[in-house]
């Protein structure tokens, strides 16, 4: 590649930091399922000290594409949450690994049907392919571990899901059911972002957050409300933490400074330090890797060559020309 092409790419990158470091002011933040105004400004920082006591639930799931036939894929999701204190993990529900056949002819059923079950009516949109419906399923799953959680829990403890709150137009309605369950129960349910797409333009929102907050408060904790209407909140957990996180807050909680201190500490243990270490231990326990695809197929193909079908079938159902020129 020549000079200029690298140069095209650095100018942009270079855009994005002079407008980290510089901008002020109101903006559109784009969202993802929507956009919202906000006013990034320094004063609307706040430190935080000392930490609650703290117990709670976290909920995490993984989905992985084990085959793709072009007309089908075979899908695999696990899920599971765990119940710990500050200090030690009390107890932990993995949920069997499912795999499925998802028809990109009739991709739809097993979708609507979980969906019912959990919502008792039918879903207001249903995902638009295979791979996204794969991800709605584990995201349902999800959100029907973390009811189960609640009823291990108490009037004070927090539950904290992997990711936004926000959902999709596929799962706000099953978001805000379980926003309102936590609240009759006086839960305080969270969630926790590892990677947020909150952009406005060129400016990263994380960035801009993170950098203007350790240089006002140094090693203190601290956070943003980047939309109290929505419940979007960016903080740094521990003093020392290199990261900062988005997090989602019910919308309807009023005591946001006791819900970071209860985030805090959870946040203290030395191998995640200024991350929910509950959220680190679900996220070890329900990851689907590679390796784990790798087995699936090699298990399957046995199973298709052991009922008298041949390679050339196997491949001529799965093999893609993208693996072999690469």
């Amino acid at each position: 590649m020549d000079e200029k092409t690298f140069g095209r790419a650095f100018n942009y990158i270079r855009d994005a930091i002079e407008k980290s470091r510089n901008f002020e002011g109101e903006t559109e933040i784009e969202l993802g399922e929507g956009k919202f105004l906000t006013f990034l400004h320094e004063n609307e920082f706040k430190k935080f000290e000392g930490e609650d006591n703290a117990k709670g639930a976290a909920v995490d799931g993984s989905s992985l594409k084990i085959l793709d036939a072009h007309s089908f894929i075979i899908s695999m999701r696990r899920v599971g949450y765990l119940v710990a204190d500050e200090k030690n993990l009390i107890f932990r529900k993995i949920y069997p690994a499912e795999m499925d056949c998802l028809s990109k002819h009739e991709p739809d059923g097993i979708f609507k049907e979980k969906y019912e079950n959990l919502m008792g009516c039918s879903p207001p949109k249903i995902p638009d392919s295979v791979e996204s419906i794969n991800d709605a399923i584990r995201a349902l799953e999800e959100h029907a571990a973390a009811r189960e959680a609640m009823e291990t829990l108490e009037e004070g403890d927090i539950l904290m899901m992997d990711g936004s709150l926000q959902g999709s137009e596929y799962l706000s309605d099953i978001i805000g059911e379980n926003c309102r369950i936590a609240m009759e129960k006086g839960i305080h349910i969270v969630g926790v972002c590892k990677r947020s797409e909150l952009y406005t333009r060129k400016l990263p929102v994380l960035n801009w957050v993170k950098s203007r907050g350790d240089r006002i408060f140094g090693k203190e904790k601290w956070y943003y409300p980047l939309s109290r209407d929505k419940g979007i909140y960016i903080a740094k957990l521990h003093k020392l933490s290199r990261f900062s996180f988005r997090i989602d807050i019910n919308p309807e909680e009023k005591d946001i400074d006791g819900i970071m201190r209860k985030l805090s500490a959870f946040s203290n243990d030395v191998s995640y330090i200024g991350y929910p270490y509950p959220l680190a231990l679900i996220h070890r326990e329900v990851v689907l890797t590679s390796e784990d695809g790798m087995y699936c197929r090699r298990v399957l193909r046995e199973m298709a060559l052991k009922s008298g079908y041949t390679i050339d079938d196997w491949e001529e159902m799965f093999f893609d020309y993208h693996e072999y020129l690469e």
